[in-house]
């Protein structure tokens, strides 16, 4: 199976980050993908595949990964404030006032459903795969307290990352 044909854009966020962002295929019916925590663009290459002469799918890179730029500081990291770059991506491509298909998976879930609340006028439907309805570590042990346990964990980790 051949790839559908790839545009990458480089864009700007409401707080003057670069963003990198993609779309395949060619089809009439608009699909913003979320990304997952730590996915590249690339993991969507398979579904644009199968689906891109019915579909245009895009999606971005997370701030801080695969081209994208990361805020200085703490903030910046907000769900909201990845839900804001998914309209900078619409309205990039000229599809923040058109049907769309919304929807990805994992951490994708939760910038999809904060996107809803924005869009959910003009969502044809909503594609919710594997993700979580709070916060993330609060639900990924079922031991009372993890998120207590974990987020220092993840803390120490991502600050001996780039």
């Amino acid at each position: 199976m051949t790839l559908p044909a790839r545009r990458d854009l480089h864009l700007t966020t409401y707080d003057g980050l670069r963003l990198h962002a993609v779309t395949w295929g060619h089809g009439p019916v608009h699909w913003l993908v979320p990304p997952g925590l730590g996915t590249p663009p690339e993991t969507w290459i398979p579904l644009a595949q199968e689906l891109g002469q019915h579909v245009t799918l895009a999606t971005w890179a997370l701030r801080g990964c695969y081209g994208s730029e990361a805020p200085v500081g703490r903030s910046g990291w907000e769900v909201a404030d990845h839900a804001r770059d998914g309209l900078t991506v619409l309205r990039a491509l000229g599809w923040h006032t058109q049907p769309l298909i919304l929807g990805g998976w994992s951490l994708g879930v939760q910038i999809a459903l904060e996107l809803y609340k924005v869009l959910a006028p003009q969502v044809l439907r909503l594609v919710l795969i594997g993700g979580t309805d709070r916060h993330p570590l609060s639900s990924a042990l079922p031991i009372p307290g993890a998120d207590r346990l974990l987020e220092p964990a993840v803390q120490r980790l991502a600050a001996t990352g780039p």
